[in-house]
């Protein structure tokens, strides 16, 4: 079957249902060398130009194969050849025994995220194809990953707090070694997408059968597009909920009214403790859901706390969700001026000509604190905070001996430091819902 390649016009058309990338002024575009990651990069450097939105080639070497620093040098050299600048991220650790591909595309995300934020690169655009959501859908089929799995590859999206956009999602595979060949651009062939070990390279063997059984690319789209709007429908409910009945703390905790969440549907209820888990935990995707609906089935019961995806939940007069201390991540250095994300929760920028050490407040910390504060009325916020999101809250220890404890101080210029640093703190999960409800930035 020969496919058609896909057009300037037609790509201008799909990066306009991308509205957080036609926003940007600096893109950066992950490419492997292989036909699909290829087209996506020629296609947005001939879009980019013209609209003078600077355009960079990231390929990653993941030090998983021998050959991947010589392909990740042949990329370049193609692409110099066209005149697209291209940088080549190398991946550190050791290498998985299992998990191989999970492995890999934790380390690339990890990577396109420190590029944007040391560049200020605004977002990343990935070449996942109509081909890649059948692939995936199929396999959140056989997880029973519910409709929210079922939904998909979103367009647009954040994982680790970087923000991504496919562009090329509702388009065949085919189409894109098309696109190559259009533009006389030779491509590298990746064994692993041979390799019948990956759940992925099995599916794609059984496509013909999937077809003719009546579960076809075209009505897996469907059920994906479906199950997309049925998301997006849920995201806003959960939102409207919580505007209604509860708040989303700057400190990263959620509470919602006791009647308001036992008055839910039961599967309704799941998957809001889903969603709030995986923001309030920092967590890449929520708890299986047979453990959500024990969870929920727990506190409808009477079960008053219990621990799940990295979070305390209580149930009193209303419910709370807050992150447990000892999950959390260590202690980064901030560097001066840099956005750096800790726990996959919190945004943190350092105006400073210092680097400083970014960490959990603890246990230690919080007795101090305590006895720092005793006597100052009205007492901070923090405490009327579960004790749980008091401890794993981040403080920012600068050389000078100050700490930025945005959340302990009624004046703000209390907090500075003595060499005149000033932190700034932002609850900042992936879900943008929940980020939007948020409240202001802590400032110190």
């Amino acid at each position: 079957m020969q496919h058609p390649p896909v057009t300037e016009r037609e790509f201008a058309v799909l990066m306009a249902a991308c509205p957080g990338a036609t926003g940007a002024r600096r893109l950066g575009v992950g490419v492997s060398g292989g036909p699909d990651s290829m087209a996506l990069c020629l296609l947005a450097d001939r879009w980019a130009r013209p609209r003078g939105v600077t355009l960079d080639a990231l390929t990653v070497d993941h030090g998983l194969r021998r050959e991947a620093r010589a392909e990740a040098t042949q990329v370049g050299r193609w692409l110099a050849g066209r005149g697209i600048a291209h940088r080549i991220l190398v991946a550190r650790g050791a290498r998985p025994v299992t998990g191989i591909q999970r492995t890999a595309r934790e380390r690339r995300l990890e990577l396109f995220d420190r590029w944007a934020r040391e560049t200020g690169t605004d977002r990343i655009l990935l070449a996942h194809s109509a081909d890649d959501q059948v692939e995936t859908v199929l396999q959140r089929m056989m997880a029973d990953s519910g409709p929210d799995g079922l939904a998909g590859i979103g367009t647009e999206n954040r994982v680790g707090g970087t923000a991504l956009s496919r562009p090329l999602l509702a388009v065949a595979r085919g189409r894109l070694a098309a696109t190559c060949r259009a533009f006389g651009q030779p491509w590298i062939s990746d064994p692993s997408n041979r390799d019948p070990r990956f759940a992925r390279v099995r599916l794609r063997s059984l496509a013909p059968e999937l077809a003719r059984s009546g579960a076809g690319p075209e009505q897996v789209l469907a059920i994906a597009r479906s199950m997309a709007a049925a998301r997006a429908v849920m995201d806003d409910h959960c939102s409207r909920l919580i505007l209604d009945h509860g708040a989303v703390s700057p400190a990263g905790f959620v509470r919602l009214d006791a009647g308001a969440f036992l008055g839910l549907e039961p599967r309704f209820a799941e998957l809001l403790l889903a969603r709030l888990l995986r923001a309030v935990g920092g967590m890449p995707w929520p708890p299986r859901r047979a453990r959500i609906a024990s969870l929920a089935a727990a506190l409808r019961s009477g079960v008053k706390a219990r621990t799940l995806g990295g979070c305390m939940i209580r149930l009193g007069d209303g419910l709370e969700i807050s992150r447990e201390p000892g999950p959390c991540a260590g202690p980064v250095v901030l560097e001066p001026g840099l956005r750096t994300r800790w726990d996959n929760r919190f945004e943190v920028r350092l105006d400073s000509d210092q680097p400083a050490r970014l960490e959990t407040l603890d246990a230690r910390g919080w007795a101090a604190l305590e006895r720092q504060m005793r006597d100052q009325a009205p007492r901070p916020d923090p405490w009327t905070w579960p004790q749980t999101a008091r401890l794993a809250y981040p403080v920012v220890r600068h050389l000078d001996g100050t700490a930025s404890l945005p959340h302990f101080v009624r004046d703000v210029g209390a907090c500075r430091t003595r060499s005149g640093g000033r932190a700034v703190i932002r609850f900042c999960p992936d879900q943008d819902w929940i980020r939007n409800l948020a409240m202001p930035t802590h400032g110190t």
